[in-house]
């Protein structure tokens, strides 16, 4: 864990989580913000069989999960 990774994880413990899942390979957009705090994190994995999985996180407690498949582009 680098510095800043430190650093966010001693103010907001929680965020060691999302920091082993950017490790496993998830891939994390930037924060929203508003009024200069960031307010949720979105991230995803996207899996060698062509499927996906997404996550937001807005607090502790409010947390959006969603699993994307191939199928599920198809119309």
């Amino acid at each position: 864990m680098n510095a800043t990774d430190q650093a966010a994880v001693d103010a907001f413990p929680e965020l060691a989580h999302l920091i082993t899942l950017r490790n496993g390979g998830w891939r994390f957009l930037p924060p929203l913000t508003r009024d200069g705090r960031p307010v949720e994190v979105d991230g995803f994995r996207e899996w060698p069989g062509g499927w996906r999985d997404v996550i937001g996180v807005r607090s502790p407690t409010d947390v959006t999960g969603l699993r994307m498949t191939d199928e599920e582009h198809r119309l």
